[in-house]
């Protein structure tokens, strides 16, 4: 969707001039649909389904391990 794509490196760009940490999704996102099909909002309101909020979850998890000492 180019309007989510237009919003997403919006906040990214935003992030990066305010010296505020964004942890960029969209790969993630792009990659995930690519190797499974699956959809990543309902159709009809576009918030996440639970397989997509799981995905974040274990994601910015992994982050944080990785980050925080």
């Amino acid at each position: 969707n180019s309007s989510a794509r237009y919003i997403n490196d919006l906040v990214v760009t935003a992030g990066f001039e305010y010296g505020i940490e964004v942890i960029d999704l969209w790969p993630l996102f792009e990659d995930y649909h690519k190797s499974t099909g699956m959809g990543l909002t309902f159709d009809h309101d576009g918030h996440w389904p639970q397989h997509v909020h799981k995905l974040v979850g274990i994601t910015l998890a992994a982050y944080l391990r990785e980050t925080t000492h």
